[in-house]
C-alpha cells in the first residue's frame, strides 16, 4: 500500500496570472498537478467557487489525463472566448486523499481580438464622397480588431475591398 502524497505543484498554462486568448477562436487552458499519489482530481471553476458549465453546445469541454504510474494529473479546458470574457477568472481546483483542503490556482483571460486587415477603415460619418473619382473615401487609422465591430459592420468590411 502506498502512502498518500499531495502534489508538489499546481500550474495553469505557463504559470502567469493572465492568459492571452483570441476572441472567437477555440483555445485550451491547461492545468497540471505535478506528482501526488493517488493521482489528483482536477476540476475547473468560473467564477471561483462555481463549477464551469461543460455543455459542449456552450463551447466548453474538459479532457482529463492521468499519466500511468507517474502520479500527477493534467486537465485541458477547451473554450471559445467572447470579448465579454475579458477579465474572466478561471480556477483550477486540485485535490487528492493526502490533502485536507484543495489547492486552487487561477488565471484571468485577456481577450485579444483577431485582426481583420492591415488597417482599420472607419465606418463613421467622417467618410466623404470623392466626386472626381466616383468613390467614397474612408479614414484609415489603426489595425481593425474583429471584436470591436458588430456583425453588420464586419459584413460591410468583408464585402468591400479598400485601397489604403
Amino acid at each position: 500500500m502506498c502512502a498518500a502524497v499531495p502534489p508538489d505543484a499546481v500550474v495553469i498554462g505557463d504559470g502567469g496570472a493572465t492568459t492571452d486568448v483570441t476572441a472567437g477562436r477555440r483555445q485550451t487552458l491547461t492545468c497540471r498537478a505535478v506528482g501526488g499519489q493517488p493521482a489528483p482530481t482536477i476540476t475547473w471553476e468560473s467564477p471561483p467557487g462555481r463549477a464551469v458549465d461543460l455543455d459542449p453546445a456552450g463551447g466548453m469541454a474538459v479532457e482529463q489525463v492521468t499519466p500511468a504510474g507517474r502520479g500527477g494529473a493534467l486537465s485541458r479546458l477547451t473554450l471559445t472566448p467572447r470579448k465579454d470574457d475579458d477579465g474572466r477568472e478561471f480556477v483550477c481546483r486540485v485535490v487528492n486523499a493526502a490533502m485536507s483542503d484543495p489547492t486552487r490556482v487561477s488565471t484571468r483571460l485577456r481577450v485579444l481580438c483577431e485582426s481583420v486587415g492591415r488597417h482599420m477603415v472607419s465606418l463613421k460619418a467622417n467618410s466623404r464622397r470623392d466626386a472626381r473619382h466616383d468613390k467614397t473615401v474612408l479614414s484609415v487609422s489603426r489595425p481593425l480588431r474583429r471584436c470591436e465591430l458588430d456583425s453588420r459592420q464586419l459584413k460591410t468590411v468583408a464585402d468591400r475591398k479598400f485601397e489604403v
